[in-house]
């Protein structure tokens, strides 16, 4: 995949799961909202400028502000000396994952419905199936009532019971696939596959030919399926967080819910 490529990827990706607020410095968006998962609060390499030294320094003074450990996205738009220099100063490697690709597929299976408005109640369920604490509802919600793109919030039924959600963003050509979940006493029954070709073909009933996702690599249940659902490895990333010295047990419990 290109740089360019992975570069709108990237804009697309963060711009599904804002942040609260982002700044940009030599070329890196620092993004933070207040410790609530990594894709939000890490420093993300968009078109690198300047040395990597001044960027970890303004990183570290803006996270340092929040009260937040600086963490660092790393991608393949990331300059080559910045894992080096980031590992010798003692930042710990987190959650390997990688960027999947697919083409949009165009027919919905029926157990699967797509809303274009998030209601309460559907929040409600989302937040259930993915394990979100009652005290970081509001952030969760917030962030999801953020979402500027065309957005579709997806539940899947049989027999009348929510057994699935996930979410899905539309924007130039591409529809972007996030936070998919089938409950627990669900699984292993193809359910996961249904949710992913409902998303997608909503996505391309809106314009969307391509279908892109975030993985980790230790997923391994997640990367099966989503090869049987057509999708190939775009390029990879990984995160970089901050020396132990600077980790609080608040943050590394915000920072543990979500990751890819």
């Amino acid at each position: 995949m290109t740089p360019d490529t992975i570069l709108h990827l990237e804009k697309l990706a963060l711009a599904a799961w804002p942040a609260q607020e982002t700044a940009h410095v030599h070329g890196w968006a620092l993004r933070a909202a207040q410790g609530f998962t990594k894709r939000a609060n890490s420093a993300n390499a968009l078109a690198p400028e300047g040395d990597f030294t001044a960027l970890r320094a303004a990183a570290e003074a803006f996270y340092r502000a929040r009260g937040l450990p600086p963490v660092f996205r790393l991608t393949p738009l990331a300059p080559p000396e910045a894992d080096a220099a980031l590992a010798a100063a003692g930042y710990q490697e987190a959650d390997p994952s990688r960027v999947m690709t697919a083409a949009a597929r165009a027919d919905s299976p029926p157990e699967v419905h797509v809303d274009e408005a998030v209601a309460d109640g559907w929040l409600d369920g989302f937040a259930a199936a993915n394990g979100v604490a009652g005290a970081l509802r509001p952030l969760h919600d917030g962030m999801v009532r953020r979402i500027e793109g065309r957005t579709g919030f997806a539940t899947l039924r049989r027999d009348g019971r929510a057994l699935g959600y996930g979410l899905a963003v539309c924007a130039e050509g591409w529809v972007g696939l996030f936070d998919l979940v089938i409950a627990s006493e669900a699984r292993g029954q193809r359910l996961g596959r249904r949710l992913v070709d409902g998303l997608t073909a909503w996505g391309a009933a809106h314009g969307a030919d391509r279908a892109y996702l975030q993985v980790r690599d230790g997923n391994m249940a997640a990367r099966r399926l989503y090869v049987r659902c057509g999708f190939s490895d775009a390029y990879a990333y990984r995160y970089r967080m901050g020396p132990p010295r600077a980790l609080s047990e608040k943050c590394d419990a915000l920072f543990g819910l979500k990751s890819a």
